[in-house]
């Protein structure tokens, strides 16, 4: 959903700044085309939030620590069936 968002309406933006640009004078333009790309950050910030927020709600937990195991840390835990920050047995 980022990668389309944030592709399909990059290129949207500019061809809407193409249009923009030979209608309306060059202050409205500007303001304009400001506004639009400041919505359009907004959502990409969101969406890239949204994807970590996701990331992070899902990733195993340690049954001792309750710590989220993501990273490197799923990968030291996969490999040695410790949590890496408390030691407890994680993977049996």
């Amino acid at each position: 959903m980022l990668a389309i968002v944030s592709v399909g309406m990059g290129l949207g933006q500019l061809g809407l700044m193409r249009w923009i640009e030979g209608r309306f004078p060059r202050g409205t333009a500007v303001a304009i085309e400001g506004a639009v790309f400041l919505g359009y950050a907004g959502l990409v910030l969101w969406l890239l939030w949204r994807l970590q927020h996701h990331k992070h709600v899902g990733a195993p937990r340690c049954p001792h620590c309750a710590t989220a195991l993501e990273g490197a840390s799923e990968r030291i835990a996969a490999a040695t069936g410790r949590c890496d920050c408390c030691g407890g047995q994680v993977v049996a």
